[in-house]
């Protein structure tokens, strides 16, 4: 899927955000209960507009961050 900035409509450059030592940064529903716990957490898209900037994050897995 081809997604756009929501700020100025170019077309988005997927990109990834590193947390050391390598890992990925995950979303975490508040307040922090469990790491293990993948119910309540979703790994992150990262897009990065070109144009003007904007990065955007979007969970993989938004249904387990709901109450």
């Amino acid at each position: 899927m081809d997604r756009t900035c929501s700020k100025c409509g170019v077309k988005v450059t997927e990109a990834e955000a590193i947390c050391p030592p390598g890992g990925k940064v995950i979303l975490v529903k508040s307040p922090f209960k469990n790491f293990a716990s993948k119910k309540e957490s979703s790994p992150l898209h990262v897009y990065a507009c070109p144009s003007c900037g904007l990065v955007e994050w979007y969970a993989e897995k938004p249904e387990n961050l709901s109450n």
